[in-house]
């Protein structure tokens, strides 16, 4: 569908179609204000950006690791390698410590482990879909001849 949503319209050259879809959405989840599915999905949202952070920081120090790091224009010089592998211990700690389930007295299983679960069903559907569309993957745009 980001063909149909990613038209822009209007004089402000808004993607009017993707905005709606966004607020639909939004309308949808307030339906489930006060549910157990609504702590779901605040859990989630917590763990999301945690997430999103850490894996570039990992690839980093992975990249590091391996020796095929390559400076770009800004450097830290001999402090980069520490400051990457730092981020990367810390935000695995953190990543761990959002993850661990806590008991809520009075909220089902699902709930306490919402975190884990949502992580390990959105890794399945990700690797289901690279497995799916890897073929049509191709060199990142700058490094295109």
């Amino acid at each position: 569908g980001s063909e149909f949503l990613s038209k822009l319209g209007g004089p402000e050259r808004m993607p009017i179609r993707a905005i709606g879809l966004t607020a639909v959405v939004a309308v949808f989840f307030l339906l489930f204000a006060g549910s157990d599915l609504y702590n779901v999905l605040v859990n989630f949202s917590v763990m999301g950006p945690y997430i999103a952070f850490a894996i570039p920081v990992f690839a980093a120090a992975a990249t590091r690791l391996a020796g095929r790091w390559v400076p770009g224009v800004f450097t830290l010089g001999r402090s980069g390698a520490p400051v990457t592998y730092a981020a990367a211990a810390w935000l695995g700690f953190e990543v761990i410590n959002v993850l661990w389930p806590r008991t809520q007295p009075g909220q089902p299983w699902f709930v306490n482990w919402s975190m884990v679960i949502s992580l390990v069903s959105l890794g399945t559907v990700g690797v289901f879909v690279y497995a799916r569309c890897r073929n049509r993957i191709t060199e990142p745009v700058g490094e295109r001849q």
